[in-house]
C-alpha cells in the first residue's frame, strides 16, 4: 500500500496500480493472468489477457529467458477528482474485448502509473486458483 501511495508523488499520475515480474512461464500464457506493458516512465501502455509483448522471433518456451513480462496485481489507487470522472465513463470496445476495466481508462486518456513489487499476491478468480490456494495452505 505504501508503494501504491508513493506513485502519486508523480504529478502526472491519475491512477496507480502494481505489477510483478512474471517468473513462471506458464503465467505468460494463462488468460486469467492479466499482463501489462509499460513505457520508460513507468506508465501503462496496455493490459491484456494475452502474452504481451509478443516475442515473434523466438519459440514461446524461450520467451521468459529473453523478454520481461509483468502481471498486473489488482490493487488500485485513485486521485479523488479522477475517480469522479472514471465512474461515469461508458464501457469501451477494448474493455469489452478483453474484459479489463483499466482499458476504458487508458482509452479515455487517463495515465496509469505502475509500481513494481516482488510481493506475490494470491488471487482466487477460478476453481483452479482455489485448488492452488488450498494446496498452499
Amino acid at each position: 500500500i505504501d508503494l501504491l501511495a508513493s506513485l502519486f508523488n508523480d504529478e502526472e499520475t491519475d491512477i496507480a496500480t502494481l505489477c510483478k515480474k512474471i517468473e513462471d512461464k506458464e503465467e505468460i500464457f494463462d488468460t486469467n493472468v492479466v499482463k501489462v506493458v509499460k513505457n520508460i516512465h513507468g506508465f501503462a501502455l496496455y493490459f491484456s489477457r494475452a502474452a504481451i509483448p509478443y516475442g515473434r522471433e523466438l519459440e514461446e518456451e524461450m520467451w521468459i529467458n529473453k523478454y520481461t513480462f509483468f502481471k498486473h496485481l489488482g490493487i488500485y489507487g485513485y486521485r479523488s477528482n479522477i475517480l469522479k470522472k472514471i465512474v461515469v465513463l461508458q464501457e469501451s470496445e477494448l474493455e469489452k474485448t478483453e474484459k479489463l476495466e483499466q482499458l476504458r481508462w487508458l482509452e479515455n486518456g487517463f495515465k496509469i502509473k505502475l509500481g513494481e513489487t516482488d510481493f506475490q499476491s494470491l488471487s482466487v478468480d477460478t476453481p483452479q486458483d482455489l485448488e492452488r490456494i488450498l494446496k498452499t495452505l
